[in-house]
């Protein structure tokens, strides 16, 4: 198993204001108010040497509501569990240049961070 931490630069919009740059991990409860969305968006580049055996996945730490995750501009129907973090297999979707898009949005008083995003590769 081969691990690749995506730490940064990602692009921060709060609602509909303007990017911001961020580095995971990312406390963003003090940027955004209670009830407002934000979009996460991180490029990367596909991993060299993957086979088409090879398992890709994105392993996401975060706290908010995840309200949409896509790669690649596809929509990733994902099961939500703030108890571990969320895998993601993306494998199929990607291509030699990458986009990830998050759209997370705070809830009451939680907390809204994201602690890490991880893509793992794993050779079957």
């Amino acid at each position: 198993m081969h691990s690749i931490r995506l730490h940064g630069p990602w692009s921060l919009r709060i609602e509909q204001g303007p990017d911001v740059r961020v580095d995971v991990p990312a406390e963003l409860t003090p940027k955004v108010a209670s009830g407002e969305t934000v979009q996460l968006q991180r490029r990367f580049n596909c991993p060299t040497g993957l086979v088409a055996s090879d398992r890709v996945r994105i392993e996401l730490a975060y706290t908010g509501e995840l309200l949409d995750f896509t790669c690649n501009g596809h929509f990733v129907d994902v099961e939500t569990s703030q108890d571990e973090p969320l895998a993601v297999d993306v494998g199929p979707l990607l291509k030699p240049g990458n986009e990830l898009t998050l759209t997370i949005r705070r809830s009451g008083d939680e907390e809204l961070t994201l602690a890490s995003c991880v893509l793992v590769i794993e050779s079957c």
